[in-house]
């Protein structure tokens, strides 16, 4: 089954009819699995691709920036059905909720881990542990585990872990605020590189973008080159190893983004 593009945005995020269709697998004992596509955005001219050359389909950008969706897709997939933590003055409390056996993605676990992080009244790390899990069937009874808050910890925040050492299902003791997606009338520069004698720049394409203008040099205050360009996304630069680079650039419908250092 398909659907529309995720979209462009830090907020993105699939479409409720999406997931309700993937709610809807687990109910049929036909289907053992799915798979999602696409992990990432990616460049094309594809047809009905939009002007920007974007096709926004991916859980992360096409520089690897984690959208809304990649939480999501996170939860979907997670080898368990819940993960929840408390924290009082006296009591630190993690609930593991295993799958149904009818469910998808639904496996025997062995060899995960818990991994929980301890914070202040102020969001300071004052420690972190970790904990290996016996081994969890699917259909088990939910499994609690229970610490004293011997740092006072006002936060935990926890992560499931795989064999593989990767993070599958995170939860936190407070609800984390999420952080203001930032709007900007200009593009921004994602990466920046050195190849060589050259420098690679990515940057961000809205879909009403079409000429690109940069303007760099060897300060902040000395952006004495300029260069014009249709390419959408990348592009590169010949500049000297022994010079210091900083670059800032527009489009035709856009003013000047904040200028930056390659850093190296």
């Amino acid at each position: 089954m398909g659907d529309k593009q995720i979209g462009l945005t830090p907020d993105a995020e699939f479409s409720d009819r999406l997931i309700d269709q993937l709610d809807k697998l687990r109910t049929l004992p036909y289907i053992v699995g799915s798979s999602l596509w696409t992990y990432n955005d990616y460049r094309s001219d594809y047809e009905k691709t939009p002007p920007s050359e974007n096709r926004a389909w991916g859980v992360v950008d096409v520089w690897r920036n984690k959208k809304k969706a990649y939480k999501q897709i996170q939860d979907i997939y997670a080898p368990v059905l819940g993960l929840k933590a408390t924290v009082d003055e006296k009591v630190i409390t993690i609930t593991l909720i295993p799958r149904n056996k009818q469910d998808i993605p639904a496996f025997v676990m062995e060899d995960y881990t818990l991994v929980y992080q301890l914070f202040d009244a102020n969001g300071k790390s004052i420690g972190k542990e970790r904990m290996e899990l016996p081994i969890i069937k699917p259909g088990d009874e939910e499994l609690e585990f229970s610490f004293k808050n011997n740092r006072n910890a006002s936060r935990t925040d926890v992560g499931l872990w795989s064999p593989m050492q990767i993070e599958v299902k995170t939860a936190s003791s407070e609800e984390l605020k999420n952080l203001p997606v930032e709007t900007s009338n200009s593009p921004i520069i994602e990466f920046l590189g050195r190849t060589n004698e050259s420098v690679g720049i990515g940057y961000t394409v809205s879909e009403k973008d079409s000429i690109f203008t940069f303007k760099y040099g060897n300060s902040k205050e000395n952006l004495t080159k300029e260069v014009t360009s249709d390419l959408k996304g990348a592009i590169k630069i010949k500049w000297p190893t022994t010079e210091p680079f900083f670059v800032k650039l527009k489009s035709d419908v856009t003013e000047w983004s904040t200028t930056k250092q390659l850093e190296e």
